[in-house]
């Protein structure tokens, strides 16, 4: 498994430029298409369920998974929606949510806060930016990894 050190770190800038209760990335198992699971996460509670999966289409973070599309909900009702990614209903205490899909399809970042009316269309436009970043990210290393195995291969036919 990669070490997600560096997403784990980069979660804790995001939740601090929004002054949010917590930041999570989502990204695809790899087995089952319509399979993710919380890949990293910085909260500042400890209920976010690392490693858990999120079925696209089931929950807020789930919902942006299918559609591909950014959503921002300043007053959440709890009794309707479920955000996806907490253990032991912690998502009761949230109030505002914000996620956007990273680019190809290749994941989401969700910020939640225990405020209403905490994130903005700016505050929007300023997650799409993470997400680019994000996913230029994944890019480096998937062209790390095919890198390392192509000099393994050449290393090996010597």
């Amino acid at each position: 498994m990669t070490d997600f050190s560096a997403y784990n770190q980069l979660q804790g800038v995001i939740c601090s430029v929004f002054e949010a209760y917590s930041a999570v990335l989502i990204l695809p198992s790899g087995q089952q298409p319509d399979k993710h699971w919380i890949a990293a996460q910085f909260s500042l509670g400890n209920h976010v369920n690392l490693g858990g999966e999120i079925s696209a289409g089931q929950s807020l973070a789930g919902w942006v998974l299918r559609d591909q599309q950014p959503l921002l909900v300043n007053n959440v009702e709890q009794a309707q929606n479920s955000l996806g990614y907490y253990l032991n209903d912690e998502d009761m205490n949230i109030k505002a949510f914000m996620a956007a899909p990273l680019p190809g399809g290749k994941g989401v970042l969700c910020v939640d806060s225990k405020r209403q009316y905490s994130f903005s269309e700016k505050d929007q436009k300023i997650l799409y930016l993470f997400c680019e970043f994000l996913g230029g990210i994944q890019e480096q290393l998937t062209f790390a990894a095919v890198s390392r195995t192509v000099f393994s291969y050449y290393s090996a036919l010597q």
